[in-house]
């Protein structure tokens, strides 16, 4: 009886591991000299540009387009805090 409790202990301590390690928090979008860019600060910086936008009531390029500047944007400063 012992040990069956031990066993179902170790089974749902394995299972729940592996859930955990399957969640993807942020990744690393680009890798600028030594420093990075995550994939939440694009989105983040894309909304912000969206958001003040639609306020202004001012045209946006493409998604895509906007990505790209976004990214290039934030390369620019990561750049300029490595100096």
């Amino acid at each position: 009886m012992k040990f069956l409790r031990i066993l179902i202990g170790c089974i749902c301590l394995s299972a729940s591991v592996n859930l955990a390690a399957q969640t993807v928090l942020d990744k690393v979008s680009v890798i600028v000299d030594k420093g990075v860019i995550l994939e939440s600060e694009i989105r983040e910086l894309v909304k912000t540009v969206k958001d003040n936008a639609t306020k202004n009531n001012q045209a946006l390029p493409s998604d895509r387009a906007l990505r790209t500047q976004a990214i290039e944007r934030l390369i620019l400063d990561n750049l300029q805090m490595q100096v």
